[in-house]
């Protein structure tokens, strides 16, 4: 039986999202396409492509002390001298067996995603203004935990209960690309148990409430356009095609910014880039190798193509490969809008150090 789930899905998915994204320019974004945004995702696909072939051996010690000088790194720009709190117990949960203490995982993500809504004293999709503020490290820490638990826990035995119960917590944070995670790394882990059919019902049911979602965020926003649900998915997919056409311009072969990854969330200075204003703007995974160096960062794309094939070749012998696995693709799937440039870096790497 063929592999729908291979690593390739993301060059097909990125080419469609790209492809429509154009169809639909002259619609809601008229403007004029620069013909080396073609070259740069050629370049992108045939560099993940590459890295589909390899397969990484690294070893573990090294793995760890990569993941524990970035997680320093980044949380000290984020959180100053609290990094020296949040870097132990991340080390810790690292040696742990994930599978083991699943469900006590995703019971603590559960509990930490309830505590931020105390701490943020009101509820995101209520109040589409907070969701920056409730982006704390309460909230990273506590779906982090979700995910990892959620998806060892499936794969010991899938639970439409833990499912339902996650997703509801999700929906009220009102981010539809972590909602979208737990569908798609769902639905991942159960195509390679084989048992995704008997769940059709839950997954379709979960859509359902995921249209639900985006009708409440649009009744809810302030927004000065008025799109409906569908409208509002072209326009979404037009726009990112759009800035990554910007981002193409502004670079040229080699690149503009020369420094994106030492800050650890770059959305906000990519829009500010190239729209002029502080905005978490989405340009695929490919803007801000793009903006920061042009083709020099962009054989980047072979280290997430490698982590992938690695991954994904380990799960014929080593179970407790698939939930990292289901995670990794997800998220990457995603990435065809998202732009999670520097910070994807730790679930690959994270899963590579689990794995090896």
């Amino acid at each position: 039986m063929k592999d729908f789930f291979n690593p390739n899905i993301f060059i097909f998915t990125y080419i469609l999202f790209v492809f429509t994204g154009l169809i639909f320019k002259t619609r809601y974004l008229d403007y004029s396409l620069n013909p080396l945004i073609f070259f740069y995702v050629f370049c992108g696909l045939f560099c993940f492509y590459i890295g589909t072939k390899i397969n990484l051996k690294i070893k573990k010690e090294y793995i760890l002390f990569i993941i524990l000088v970035l997680l320093f790194y980044y949380s000290f720009i984020l959180y100053s001298y609290y990094a020296f709190l949040i870097v132990p117990p991340i080390f810790f949960i690292l040696k742990l067996d994930f599978k083991k203490y699943s469900k006590l995982f995703y019971f603590l993500g559960v509990a930490l995603l309830i505590i931020n809504f105390i701490y943020i004293r009101d509820i995101p999709l209520f109040n589409p203004d907070l969701r920056r503020k409730a982006l704390t490290v309460i909230f990273v820490c506590g779906y982090s935990l979700l995910y990892i638990g959620f998806n060892f826990q499936t794969l010991k035995k899938f639970s439409p209960k833990l499912f339902i119960l996650a997703f509801f917590i999700l929906f009220l944070y009102g981010y539809r690309t972590y909602i979208l995670i737990l569908i798609l790394s769902t639905a991942i882990i159960l195509y390679y148990k084989k048992e995704i059919k008997s769940n059709l019902w839950l997954f379709v049911l979960a859509l359902i409430f995921f249209i639900v979602l985006n009708i409440a965020f649009l009744s809810f926003t302030s927004q000065k356009w008025k799109l409906d649900f569908l409208n509002l998915i072209f326009y979404r997919i037009s726009y990112t095609v759009y800035v990554l056409n910007l981002i193409v311009e502004k670079s040229g072969f080699f690149g503009y910014y020369h420094g994106l990854w030492l800050h650890p969330i770059t959305g906000d200075i990519v829009g500010k880039i190239v729209l002029g204003y502080e905005h978490n703007t989405t340009s695929t995974i490919l803007g801000p190798l793009i903006l920061d160096f042009g083709i020099i960062e962009v054989p980047i794309m072979i280290f997430f193509g490698s982590v992938l094939a690695t991954v994904r070749k380990k799960m014929k012998n080593l179970k407790r490969a698939v939930p990292y696995y289901s995670i990794l693709l997800s998220i990457t799937l995603l990435c065809v809008e998202i732009s999670p440039i520097p910070l994807i870096i730790f679930p690959y790497l994270i899963a590579l150090y689990k794995i090896s």
